[in-house]
């Protein structure tokens, strides 16, 4: 974080705006979710993970590894230590840039819960007490009404910043029918 504070200065002295390079979306996902359970709020939190590593997730192999109102007991974090690794680190991560002075906390989207993604965003908002972005958000999902839902949602949070990423192929490599007509889906979002 110190070169990240340290490109910040220099940036702000040119007048540049900065933000952090992305987290990514399935740590976030689980801090987002630990909240709800730590606050008590274990209908949201069962709600929020069944909505976001649902079997069509490309997370969906954590779901039936969280605790929930029917398996309190089972442990946290998930037990894929690739999942830790990456939960742990965001951890920090998102700690730490509560006191740097970046203008924006920027996050990774793949998953296509758009109601998922405004609780991140808004997550993200209010620990870190700094407006946030998105300078990457997909979908492997073939459905236009997925990729205008994670569109207006962005528009709903009021994102001084958001950026559709599609590399025209969903997350099981076949070739994307509705990631490729991310603008023309973007015209039904409404501002």
């Amino acid at each position: 974080m110190d070169e990240l504070n340290a490109a910040t200065d220099v940036a702000h002295q040119k007048g540049y705006k900065v933000s952090d390079g992305g987290l990514t979306g399935v740590p976030l996902s689980l801090m987002v979710w630990k909240d709800y359970w730590d606050r008590g709020l274990k209908n949201a939190a069962d709600d929020f993970a069944r909505r976001v590593f649902s079997p069509q997730s490309k997370a969906s192999s954590i779901y039936d590894q969280l605790p929930s109102s029917a398996y309190p007991n089972r442990p946290f974090p998930p037990a894929a230590s690739d999942i830790v690794n990456r939960y742990n680190w965001t951890v920090q991560a998102v700690s730490a840039l509560k006191s740097t002075q970046v203008d924006f906390v920027n996050f990774h989207w793949y998953l296509d819960d758009a109601k998922g993604f405004g609780e991140v965003a808004d997550y993200l908002r209010r620990v870190t007490a700094k407006p946030v972005i998105s300078n990457e958000v997909g979908s492997g999902s073939d459905s236009p009404a997925t990729v205008t839902a994670l569109m207006q949602k962005a528009l709903d949070e009021h994102m001084a910043y958001f950026n559709w990423f599609s590399e025209d192929i969903n997350i099981k490599g076949s070739v994307a029918t509705g990631g490729a007509d991310a603008g023309e889906q973007a015209k039904s979002a409404k501002p």
